[in-house]
């Protein structure tokens, strides 16, 4: 899903499948899915929910959850229309979004191979000058199983690429990779699907400290009358990718997964079963991740309503703001404070709730613009470490390996040695 791509093909509505429009379908990653019709469909509705098409590699596709955005008739008679959709999903043609529903869907992930590092499948690297040889043995690692409910199995499934035989053998490569793959005892709908996916990105940014992003989606589906399963591609805007993607080191890491892989399986499955309990304050943490164009003032307050929603769901229902801060300081000071070495917790929570409430009722003319900014991030970032650390032990990580987690990785110097 990284790659823009361009198709040619015909147009129709699921509702009359013998009116076929000429048409471009464009995707771009950050810009999104854009159709371009030379001729229209009726007027009657400017959404369509589904939009059939038929592409010119000859692949079915149906475009979910469209609009209308511009229509044009010129003096010659020549019309046109363009629309916008949320979804492409290439291999069939759904009926109506009750029919868009899976069997199993994997997707890879942003900086999952980084964050997983497993390299045991690379059983043999043995490099012998004297006798020129090389030897390289490789087999692929075991999948990795969660059982999430009753209807769900996640698994960490990695596949490889092997080697290609050419003309002119020059090298040879064996290239690893990560998938996450739901698979469903019965079929997930397309919004269910949606939210389990996303789900695990979350998971994946609070273990990166980072915005994790679909790089790739790919579905299976049992079509009625047919054997087997039948592969689908599934394609949406994503916001918040990087111009470059660098690879992470592991000490640009957070927490791992073989930081936890004796404990993934709960982990993963507390993190789904407390998804409820949590996303009212997981839901402004991780926006402060995905989206980097807000201001800083917008994001202190995103973490200030997570810390609030925290406590509210997990600790005390009914108290002052100003206790809700205090008792999240406290409670989970021993994982964050050899690095941010905080001396009161309850100065920290008046310096925030003072912040809070000006940035909430008012509108501030502030004097000393750039000193003011500068406090605001340290303390936005205070309150992200905070967070992150009260998440993971919900998840059931300890205070001992929260803390290792935090030391041995860079992500927080600046804040440990207090560098502007």
């Amino acid at each position: 899903m990284i790659s823009n791509f361009e198709y040619k093909g015909l147009w129709f509505l699921p509702t009359d499948t013998t009116t076929k429009v000429a048409g471009i379908l464009r995707f771009e990653v950050k810009k999104g899915i854009t159709l371009d019709l030379i001729g229209s469909f009726p007027r009657n509705s400017k959404t369509k929910e589904l939009i059939w098409g038929i592409l010119e590699n000859g692949k079915f596709v149906t475009l979910y959850n469209n609009f209308e955005n511009y229509r044009s008739f010129n003096l010659s008679g020549l019309e046109i229309a363009k629309y916008n959709s949320n979804f492409i999903l290439i291999g069939a043609h759904f009926t109506s979004k009750q029919d868009i529903a899976f069997n199993k869907v994997s997707v890879h992930y942003s900086h999952l191979d980084e964050w997983l590092n497993i390299n045991s499948g690379f059983k043999k690297i043995d490099t012998n000058p004297k006798d020129y040889k090389i030897l390289i043995e490789y087999q692929l690692p075991n999948p990795i199983d969660v059982q999430l409910d009753s209807n769900t199995k996640m698994t960490v499934n990695l596949v490889a690429t092997p080697p290609s035989r050419k003309a002119v053998q020059k090298d040879v490569t064996i290239k690893q990779k990560a998938y996450i793959d739901f698979i469903y005892k019965r079929k997930a709908s397309f919004d269910n699907v949606l939210e389990q996916t996303f789900h695990f990105q979350d998971f994946l940014t609070l273990a990166l400290q980072r915005p994790a992003y679909h790089k790739e989606v790919k579905a299976k589906i049992r079509i009625k009358g047919t054997k087997g399963l039948h592969d689908i591609k599934i394609f949406f805007q994503v916001n918040n990718i990087p111009e470059e993607e660098k690879e992470l080191h592991p000490i640009d890491i957070l927490i791992n997964y073989k930081f936890i892989s004796t404990k993934f399986t709960s982990v993963i499955k507390t993190w789904y079963d407390k998804k409820s309990k949590l996303e009212t304050s997981t839901d402004p943490f991780f926006s402060s991740y995905y989206n980097p164009f807000l201001y800083t003032t917008d994001k202190f307050l995103n973490l200030a309503r997570s810390i609030e929603a925290f406590h509210r769901d997990n600790i005390r229902a009914i108290c002052t703001n100003r206790q809700r801060f205090t008792e999240v300081f406290i409670k989970y000071s021993k994982q964050y404070n050899t690095t941010l070495k905080i001396k009161s917790k309850f100065k920290l929570a008046d310096e925030i709730l003072k912040h809070r409430n000006n940035y909430t009722h008012s509108n501030p003319i502030l004097k000393s613009k750039d000193k003011r900014y500068l406090e605001l991030y340290n303390l936005a970032e205070k309150i992200q470490l905070i967070m992150t650390c009260a998440f993971l032990t919900e998840l059931g990580l300890t205070t001992k390996e929260i803390k290792s987690g935090i030391d041995n990785c860079r992500l927080y110097t600046h804040l440990r040695y207090k560098i502007k």
